[in-house]
């Protein structure tokens, strides 16, 4: 009887896995968190790629930024679903339309939550796979990621199951792996074509495979490689790298090609701090007053990527005769290293960590249960295993107060709400000065004249006498507005209403007729046209047409998988020397699989 129940009571955690995060996710989805600028331009973009079949700004431009990939879900999500109703050339309720976009990123994590499961189960059991879950469910930091309708969460979850099939299937160099890595490179290419920062998994299966050549030789022979052990990780890289060659080829198709190269420098200057517009790093931000102020919020997951870097050090230290640390210990010595890079000297914009995060708990989980394993006499392993157990349950007992406060029964929509007060109580004809960036208030008061004045001196040359002000826009230098500008407000507005959340602190409206200062210094013909009110502008698509793609994509999947098909017959046909080569003398032992 046991037997027979081990298959439905496995469903039934998958099920439940699935449903708990989910819902974690989803649960009061419209009060938190605040919408993110991000968030709105995406939705925008989805909704065009449902209603127009273009991948464009709301003022028809194509969209070079970011890959494609994330916005062909979305729209897809859009025609299946509904998109609230959206207008393709309006801007319409754009909360309703991100609280629904929202839904597909819900989905999305709880795929990871189960993909996580399942890798538990195959490195260990399913006690394993339990844990790995179990620290990804609640995780603030990843739980506020997901909750937003931005791509790091289909990037991420794309990436972590090309290692997971790479790993279970492909990573040994027998010749019936290889179709296994022709798979698993076409998911790293899909994780490409969402966004290009997972290219780092890239280098990470290179040192893997370099690690796996250089270890199948025997010692004696001295700077010599086995390049059978290269081929699994080669096939995956070159398979992942013609994937996402598909998306600049389009571009390249669509006379497009200059543009695309002028955005992607620019990404990239951004990436290394050459050019800082929203990282951490900004003048005049302070990244250790940024991470200590969130610190009570995400401190768990501070903690978990800690843990995830003494892991690593374990793992190389006491298993790297195991594949399975071989392939997650290669990861870390890339993922560290360049997002500590990122966060000290580039433009660390904190969602990008979510990248680093699952890696983190896949790594603390599976050395957390290698150490007790090993560990002699029972009493250690005994003593390790109730501390071990007690800092599990402190650590999602946190998670879960962290979840209740901010998400079960927080608010966090001030945008929302200052919305509805300017809709109800202010003229139609009253321009609304921007705190922050100008592009998302033009979204939310799409009906109504956007400034983005940002000294006293612009204010009034652009004739604007109503503010809205957030201090922390002011404190991380966010938009245009400058400490002078809101001293000013505070010192001569009447304050109209106040709202406040988690995301942005307090947000204040205010209405101001004083003059400005004298001794101001006038400003430049530029500033005047940046802080100059304005409407959002929509237009149809002047390129960006996914048509090509789609096929293109298409094609490109049944030529892998015939390719994939063959090579699995051909490693039956023809056994040949590298058929079989000889398996990880390890596999098995202390949890890794082959």
């Amino acid at each position: 009887m046991k037997l027979h129940l081990r298959a439905p009571w496995r469903l039934l955690a998958v099920v439940l896995i699935f449903a708990l995060s989910v819902m974690a996710t989803l649960w009061r989805r419209e009060v938190a968190p605040d919408l993110f600028t991000d968030e709105i331009l995406y939705a925008r973009a989805g909704v065009r790629v449902a209603g127009e079949g273009a991948l464009v700004w709301d003022r028809g431009e194509p969209i070079y930024v970011h890959p494609p990939l994330y916005f062909l879900a979305e729209g897809a999500f859009f025609r299946i679903a509904g998109a609230a109703g959206a207008p393709l050339y309006a801007a319409g309720d754009i909360f309703a339309l991100v609280y629904h976009a929202r839904i597909l990123n819900a989905l999305l994590a709880g795929t990871t939550a189960v993909l996580l499961y399942f890798l538990g189960r195959h490195l260990r059991n399913s006690s394993l796979g339990l844990l790995l879950a179990a620290l990804f469910l609640l995780d603030p930091f990843g739980l506020r990621t997901n909750r937003r309708a931005m791509l790091e969460t289909m990037a991420a979850l794309l990436a972590l199951l090309s290692m997971v099939l790479f790993l279970a299937r492909a990573a040994s160099p027998r010749r019936s792996s290889w179709p296994w890595a022709v798979g698993a490179g076409l998911l790293l290419g899909g994780a490409l074509l969402v966004k290009e920062l997972t290219i780092t998994s890239i280098p990470a299966l290179l040192l893997f495979g370099g690690w796996q050549a250089r270890r199948a030789v025997p010692r004696r022979s001295s700077g010599r490689w086995s390049l059978p052990h290269m081929v699994p990780s080669l096939l995956v890289v070159s398979v992942a790298g013609l994937t996402y060659g598909l998306y600049p080829l389009w571009i390249l198709g669509s006379a497009g090609w200059q543009d695309f190269i002028q955005v992607k420098w620019l990404s990239l200057q951004r990436l290394v701090g050459l050019v800082q517009i929203s990282g951490w790093n900004r003048p005049g931000v302070s990244l250790v007053d940024f991470l200590l102020q969130r610190l009570a919020a995400y401190g768990s997951s501070y903690t978990l990527l800690g843990l995830g870097g003494v892991a690593t050090a374990y793992l190389l230290w006491r298993h790297r005769d195991s594949q399975v640390s071989r392939l997650l210990v290669s990861w870390s010595l890339i993922l560290y290293p360049f997002f500590g890079f990122v966060a000290l000297l580039g433009s660390g914009n904190d969602q990008f960590f979510y990248f680093l995060l699952l890696p983190a708990i896949v790594l603390t989980g599976y050395a957390a249960v290698t150490l007790g394993d090993e560990l002699r006499p029972q009493r250690w392993r005994t003593a390790w295993q109730a501390t071990a157990g007690a800092f599990l349950v402190l650590l999602l007992a946190y998670n879960a107060v962290q979840w209740w406060t901010t998400y079960g029964a927080g608010v966090d929509n001030a945008y929302h709400r200052l919305s509805t007060y300017v809709q109800q109580q202010l003229p139609q004809v009253e321009v609304l000065n921007a705190t922050g960036d100008a592009l998302k208030f033009q979204y939310f008061f799409p009906d109504r004249l956007i400034s983005a004045a940002g000294t006293p001196a612009e204010a009034r040359a652009v004739g604007v006498i109503t503010f809205a002000l957030a201090p922390k826009d002011v404190e991380l230098r966010y938009g245009r507005i400058t400490p002078e500008l809101a001293e000013w407000i505070v010192a001569n507005g009447q304050l109209l209403t106040s709202a406040a959340g988690d995301s942005y602190g307090p947000i204040y409206l205010y209405h101001v007729d004083a003059d400005v200062p004298a001794g101001a210094t006038p400003p430049t013909p530029s500033d005047l046209e940046s802080a100059r009110p304005r409407q959002r502008r929509f237009g149809p698509a002047t390129g960006g047409f996914v048509s090509g793609l789609l096929v293109g994509l298409v094609l490109w999947s049944i030529v892998l998988g015939a390719f994939a098909a063959a090579l699995w017959v051909w490693s039956f046909r023809s056994p040949g020397p590298g058929a079989d080569a000889t398996p990880d003398p390890v596999a098995g032992a202390n949890g890794g699989r082959s």
